[in-house]
């Protein structure tokens, strides 16, 4: 019985770099990346997908990309929407990962190792190995997979790599560093995040804050029994539009404290 070895890629600085590791040796190869496209991110998290697909292929890393359709277009809409915050304090239930993620990459797993989408027979249990792409600051993520035949393995947090170690590769390389990964209207964004798409992509940010507008009276709000009546990409339930990001991601700052197991460039207390 033949273990397909798979990396889920999500763009960002931790998964690409643990695809890197792949490519020139310091990890084992993997038989392909897979990439699940919303479709809505960021025009520089593209330009990472262009770049480096090519860079892994030229390296012999297969790149697959796949795709449950457009975020935007359907994020909004019941059964798999994204987590709006409601203006009676809670997020919405999250589906959009699974939908727009999870199930298509299970799916192109079984397709390349010769299986259906979803049809019995099914691969053995653990036949597949998932490598996720946390880091060793963000070992308190890890959680075992559902599915039975994808067990998920953590490289990085293995060799307790963090993520200013990935920063630092890509420097060592000459390669360039991927920006957070994230669809543009993620109600899970902070502040920061909010102010550098702001100050950086106005044009982004924009079409955020029409799809904030849009699902302002989204039906959405009203299931579930909830008692909210209107909708909000923004965790403090307030238009996009009026937000001062800059003030916010100030006091983000502030009331957020580094880790006591991380410092930078290293680990402590292992």
């Amino acid at each position: 019985m033949k273990t397909w070895r798979f990396a889920s890629w999500g763009l960002g600085v931790q998964s690409t770099w643990m695809i890197i590791l792949s490519a020139i040796g310091e990890l084992p190869p993997i038989d392909a990346a897979i990439v699940a496209d919303t479709q809505w991110e960021r025009k520089k998290t593209q330009e990472t997908l262009r770049f480096y697909k090519q860079w892994f292929e030229d390296r012999g890393i297969k790149v697959k990309v796949v795709t449950a359709g457009n975020i935007r277009e359907l994020g909004a809409a019941a059964h798999i929407h994204i987590p709006f915050w409601t203006s009676d304090g809670g997020p919405l239930l999250r589906q959009c990962t699974n939908h727009f993620k999870i199930i298509p990459v299970k799916r192109e797993m079984r397709r390349i190792a010769g299986f259906h989408e979803s049809k019995p027979p099914h691969p053995k249990p653990g036949q597949f190995k998932n490598w996720v792409g946390f880091s060793w600051d963000e070992w308190d993520r890890m959680k075992r997979n559902r599915i039975k035949f994808i067990l998920n393995e953590y490289p990085l947090i293995e060799k307790k790599i963090n993520r200013w170690d990935c920063e630092e590769g890509y420097l060592r390389m000459g390669l360039p560093v991927p920006v957070k990964s994230a669809c543009i209207g993620c109600p899970y964004r902070d502040a920061t995040s909010w102010l550098d798409l702001k100050q950086n992509d106005l044009k982004e940010f924009q079409d955020a804050v029409r799809f904030d507008e849009e699902n302002r009276h989204n039906p959405l709000a009203e299931r579930d029994n909830s008692t909210a009546d209107k909708l909000y990409v923004w965790r403090g339930c307030l238009p996009l539009q009026n937000i001062d990001f800059e003030k916010e991601s100030k006091r983000q700052k502030k009331n957020t404290q580094i880790p006591l197991y991380v410092c930078k460039g290293k680990v402590c207390w292992t």
